[in-house]
C-alpha cells in the first residue's frame, strides 16, 4: 500500500492563491454538499436552483454551465497542478470534496474545500502513479459529476468537457510555461499524456474529449490577440451581461474570418 503525506502548509496556501480552493477545512455549513452527495439527482439540482437564486435566477442549465467552469478551476486544475509540478497525487475522491454555497469566494458563488490533504507520491514509477491518478480524477470523478449535472438541468455534456478541457489547456499551455529542469519536463510529459494518452473510454466518450476540443488558436476579427474559438457556447451571457472572448457566437457576426497573422495598430 502506498504510504500517505499530508500536504505541506506552504503549498496549500499556494494552491489557495492560484486557484481560490480553501488552505483549511471548516465545518459544513446547511448549504454545503460533497461531490458525492451531488451524484444525487434531487440534491444535485437543488445545488444548482440555490446557485442560480444567487445570481439573478438564470436559467439552470447556463449556471450548470458556469459551476462546471469553477468547479475545474477550483477543485480539478489544483489537482493537475499538485501532480505536475508539486510531484504529488491529491485525494479527490468524491467524499473528500466540499460545495459550500454559505460561504462564497472572493470571486465565485462557492468555496472549494477538501476534507483532507493527504497526498501520495510516484516513487520509482511515475507512469503508473500518474495514471492511477487520471483514472481517479476523470474516470471516478468528473464523469459521475458531469453526467449528473447533464440528467438533472439538461446542459450538454459536449459543453461541459469543453468546460473541463479549456481549463486544462489553460494550465498547461499558459500557466506552467517557463519552468525549468526537471519541473518542465514533467509537466511537458503530463500535458502530452493528457492530451495523447488518455482513451476516450476514461471519459465515458466516443471521442476524446482533450483531443476533440483541441483546436488551433487564431485572430478572429474581433480579437486583440490568438484564441482557441469553442466549438460550444457555455452560455456565459444568459449569467452575465456578455459573450466570452471565445464565444463561438460571436464568429457568426464578424465579417473577417480568423486570420494567421496579428491584428495591426
Amino acid at each position: 500500500m502506498m504510504a500517505l503525506e499530508r500536504l505541506e502548509n506552504r503549498e496549500r496556501v499556494l494552491l489557495e492563491n492560484q486557484f481560490q480552493v480553501a488552505p483549511s477545512f471548516t465545518p459544513a455549513s446547511p448549504l454545503s454538499f460533497t461531490a458525492l452527495e451531488l451524484l444525487d439527482g434531487e440534491k444535485c439540482r437543488d445545488m444548482i436552483a440555490r446557485l442560480a437564486e444567487t445570481i439573478g435566477g438564470a436559467p439552470l442549465v447556463a449556471v450548470a454551465s458556469q459551476f462546471s467552469k469553477k468547479y475545474t478551476f477550483m477543485v480539478i486544475v489544483p489537482a493537475l497542478f499538485t501532480m505536475s509540478v508539486l510531484n504529488k497525487g491529491l485525494d479527490l475522491s468524491l467524499g473528500n470534496v466540499v460545495i459550500d454555497l454559505e460561504q462564497p469566494g472572493e470571486k465565485s458563488p462557492f468555496a472549494a474545500q477538501l476534507k483532507r490533504w493527504t497526498v501520495t507520491k510516484p516513487g520509482s514509477r511515475r507512469e503508473a502513479w500518474r495514471e492511477r491518478l487520471v483514472t481517479q480524477l476523470i474516470g471516478r470523478h468528473v464523469v459521475p459529476l458531469w453526467h449528473q449535472l447533464h440528467e438533472s438541468t439538461g446542459v450538454p455534456l459536449a459543453m461541459l468537457w469543453e468546460n473541463f478541457a479549456l481549463y486544462v489547456y489553460w494550465l498547461y499551455e499558459t500557466k506552467l510555461v517557463g519552468l525549468e529542469g526537471e519541473e518542465q519536463k514533467r509537466v511537458e510529459t503530463d500535458y502530452h499524456y493528457l492530451l495523447n494518452e488518455t482513451p476516450a473510454s476514461l471519459y465515458a466518450e466516443k471521442i476524446q474529449p482533450l483531443a476533440r476540443f483541441h483546436s488551433p488558436k487564431c485572430w478572429p476579427a474581433h480579437a486583440p490577440e490568438p484564441v482557441r474559438i469553442r466549438k460550444t457556447c457555455c452560455l456565459y451571457y444568459q449569467v452575465g451581461d456578455k459573450t466570452c472572448k471565445t464565444c463561438p457566437r460571436n464568429c457568426f457576426t464578424i465579417t473577417e474570418p480568423c486570420r494567421d497573422t496579428p491584428l495591426e495598430g
